[in-house]
């Protein structure tokens, strides 16, 4: 019940509030409104979208008042809009009443947006058209906006050209319009990050757009390349690997013998997400652990241990990649080595002789995941009994995980008495 009052007396003011003749001062208050509703009525509390004046009220607000926004203003404008958008079409998600809710954002919301698209200020293209891709989430059905936004894929200033890009990343079949545009961003942009998405959209729009995709790891310029091999990358939600994609597998293999070390570092990331076949794609990746770039060596190896037990030919070798100076990359496969099983419990008591005390304490975590099997390791472990290497990583200690890891491994809880209040439990 009080939410309810809260949201009705919220309800009542708002176009008293809207009316106020200090735009600064309306436009703060409208957006202290908007976050209060939503946050009051999010849960447990759902007003009717459809059948509520007042979205209606504070969007004609928007209109009416915008030409007079200073630039702060109309951020916060465009912000409550897409907000008002997004709250309507997750309202109407998976029901029968969905073109409800997509014809009311068609009707009250893109027209703006799409004004604001036109905009001479940066910002406000820019904000305009992020605002499309939060929208573009959760609905399809933003098409006439679409040619602007293609429009705007040439635009001169890299934020806007970016804020465009991203809203065809989510539009799937809807983007053929813009293919061939996407396509001329991939070889030529000079932002690396727009090049990815663009390419990122070609993979998501439809096989013939994949196609296109893939025939561009044939160009000869390196950076068009980096970003298809990028793109190829199962990294972003709503990108399922599809058997069309899985046709650049050659293409990708070559690239792993590229004069150019950061292609040979996202062919090898990107061959575990397009290779059906883990023992084949454990096969070319070993390879890549004898590279000469150290970033290239990491890669491979740890994307050959998230391929679990069919990474255990691959263990001598990827042990070796874990004697790198960088000593960053030795924690992170130390962390990844009990993914392949038993069998790398020899590799994690070597490593307990690291000189890096967080090496030294992550290999301690991983042999108490495997409990009595991890039997050979009690020696190592009491060894470490007494390290006080400062794993600041963990906020502890490196014999906090050597005490725990000996206790899961024997069931003698007493190696836990007189360690160091460790703050975390465990990794």
């Amino acid at each position: 019940m009080a939410k309810q009052r809260a949201v009705f007396l919220i309800v009542v003011t708002l176009p008293d509030i809207l009316a106020c003749r200090t735009m600064k001062m309306a436009t703060i208050a409208a957006g202290i409104i908007f976050g209060t509703w939503s946050a009051l009525s999010g849960q447990q509390f759902h007003t009717e979208p459809l059948q509520e004046d007042r979205n209606v009220d504070f969007v004609e607000w928007i209109r009416r008042t915008e030409p007079s926004h200073s630039l702060d203003e109309r951020m916060v404008a465009i912000g409550s809009l897409e907000s008002i958008a997004v709250r309507q079409l997750i309202h109407f998600h998976d029901t029968s009443r969905r073109k409800l809710g997509d014809d009311w954002v068609n009707a009250n919301i893109v027209p703006t947006l799409s004004k604001l698209l036109d905009f001479r200020t940066t910002e406000v293209r820019t904000r305009a058209a992020s605002a499309f891709c939060g929208i573009s989430r959760e609905m399809q059905a933003t098409k006439s906006a679409l040619p602007r936004l293609i429009q705007l894929l040439r635009d001169p200033d890299d934020n806007v050209r970016s804020s465009a890009v991203s809203v065809f990343v989510f539009r799937g079949p809807d983007a053929e319009p813009a293919v061939l545009e996407l396509t001329r961003i991939v070889k030529e942009d000079k932002d690396p990050y727009i090049r990815e998405h663009a390419a990122m959209a070609l993979r998501t729009t439809s096989i013939k757009s994949q196609h296109m995709l893939i025939d561009l790891l044939d160009e000869k310029d390196a950076k068009t390349r980096l970003a298809v091999a990028e793109a190829l990358l199962g990294k972003y939600k709503g990108t399922d690997v599809q058997d069309e994609l899985r046709k650049s597998v050659p293409k990708l293999k070559l690239l792993l013998h590229d004069e150019n070390a950061e292609l040979r570092r996202a062919a090898a990331e990107a061959l575990r997400f397009q290779m059906a076949d883990h023992n084949d794609c454990v096969t070319e990746l070993t390879k890549a652990l004898a590279d000469k770039d150290a970033n290239v060596r990491y890669a491979a190896a740890i994307n050959v241990l998230e391929l679990g037990e069919a990474a255990k030919p691959a263990l001598d070798e990827i042990l070796k990649v874990t004697s790198d100076e960088n000593t960053l990359f030795c924690r992170q496969l130390t962390i990844a080595l009990p993914r392949v099983g038993p069998a790398t419990i020899p590799g994690l008591i070597k490593l307990l002789a690291d000189k890096d005390a967080n090496v030294r304490a992550y290999a301690a975590d991983g042999l108490g995941k495997f409990g009595a099997a991890a039997k050979e390791s009690v020696p190592a472990l009491k060894g470490l009994l007494k390290d006080m290497g400062d794993v600041y990583e963990l906020q502890g200690c490196v014999c906090n995980f050597a005490g725990r890891a000996l206790a899961e491994i024997t069931g003698d809880k007493s190696y836990l008495d007189h360690l160091p209040p460790l703050p975390k439990d465990g990794l």
